[in-house]
């Protein structure tokens, strides 16, 4: 929501550059695109942070064979197999934490044959930002740590390997 705020914020400077007199055409036009642009992104945050709030959609789910995490703009779940993963860790990246999701080698050589060349750039550039995992997210921001996440997400890893290896 804070982003929200900082968005509505941004846009009402913006309007304050459109409605001044003393401000050039150039000026004006850039207005116009910070109004469109972060009170649009602003309203669309809200909007979409007021509904997950009110519909107590849960951002992420742990179930014995997989890990769902919910993405507010498509508005379903990004499922990860426990079978396809390797181990969860925590990183930090210009200090907002994520858990980095390792994958197996056969199950990212899988996910890489499967994407476009773009989606594969953007798999690239996660490795080399998050120290050699394909996929993270957001840490920050929950109702539990980061590092007590990821010990539970690796501690149901652990489970869900030993249950398979029977």
């Amino acid at each position: 929501m804070l982003v929200a705020i900082a968005c509505l914020g941004c846009a009402t400077g913006a309007w304050l550059m459109v409605t001044s007199t003393g401000s050039s055409w150039p000026a004006k036009v850039a207005g116009c695109v910070g109004v469109i642009f972060f009170g649009g992104g602003g309203l669309l945050y809200a909007i979409t942070t007021l509904y997950n709030w009110m519909r107590h959609i849960p951002f992420f789910i742990i179930y014995e064979n997989r890990v769902e995490i919910y993405q507010p703009f498509k508005l379903t779940y990004h499922t990860i197999p426990l079978a396809d993963v390797k181990r969860f860790r925590l990183i930090t990246i210009n200090s907002v934490k994520f858990i980095a999701v390792d994958y197996t080698t056969a199950s990212l050589t899988h996910k890489l044959a499967k994407t476009s060349g773009l989606k594969q750039r953007m798999m690239a550039f996660n490795v080399e930002a998050s120290g050699g995992a394909v996929e993270s997210f957001l840490a920050d921001g929950l109702a539990m740590k980061g590092q007590e996440l990821c010990n539970l997400l690796n501690s149901r890893l652990k489970d869900n390997n030993r249950i398979t290896a029977k």
